[in-house]
């Protein structure tokens, strides 16, 4: 989904993490995007729980054969983790062919060591209006961690203003997690 210019887009996404050994997570996002592309989120429980985030960027976009939305952000967060983030959300189409990424760098205000690093990022087919598939990957690089990297698939169904992702993260047996979502979207 392209955040393209000239048309008011929000949405309001709630994912569930379900873990196999500790309590799940629920994480709701909430956005707004104006005409003029001026872009505002509100996400809780995304870069750590009990956390708030507020974001605010600038879409920039052109639609044909390769179709691309690129906005850069920067925001706040309260909560158990106080402090700044920095990111962009991208997403390039060719096709039935997308990659989305969605790096953030996270900086804590009275803890620089627990500064850290995340990405989601997804690369999907979409056969059908109504399907669509590819690979995940999450990302995470702390200040006294090496890279962590976590691939997974993702599956999901298009239902009109509806889109409904599945994940399955770290594949061993031993340490399987699942996102489940339900994202409402519209354009005007």
């Amino acid at each position: 989904m392209l955040l393209c210019s000239a048309q008011k887009n929000y949405g309001v996404d709630q994912d569930y993490y379900i873990y196999q050994n500790q309590r799940g997570s629920i994480v709701p996002t909430v956005y707004y995007q104006t005409k003029n592309n001026w872009y505002a989120s509100l996400r809780y429980n995304y870069e750590e729980e009990e956390t708030v985030s507020v974001q605010l960027g600038k879409t920039f976009s052109k639609e044909g054969i390769a179709s691309y939305a690129i906005t850069p952000l920067v925001g706040l967060l309260a909560g158990k983790f106080k402090g700044a983030g920095v990111g962009t959300l991208a997403e390039l189409e060719v096709g039935k062919f997308s990659f989305y990424t969605e790096p953030e760098y996270c900086i804590r205000f009275n803890k620089p060591d627990e500064n850290f690093f995340y990405n989601w990022s997804e690369l999907s087919i979409q056969p059908s209006n109504f399907f669509y598939t590819g690979l995940a990957l999450q990302t995470i690089k702390t200040r006294h961690e090496p890279y962590l990297f976590e691939p997974g698939f993702v599956l999901g169904f298009t239902i009109r203003n509806f889109e409904i992702p599945f994940y399955l993260f770290k594949t061993s047996p031993s340490s399987n997690y699942f996102v489940a979502g339900i994202h409402w979207r519209l354009e005007k």
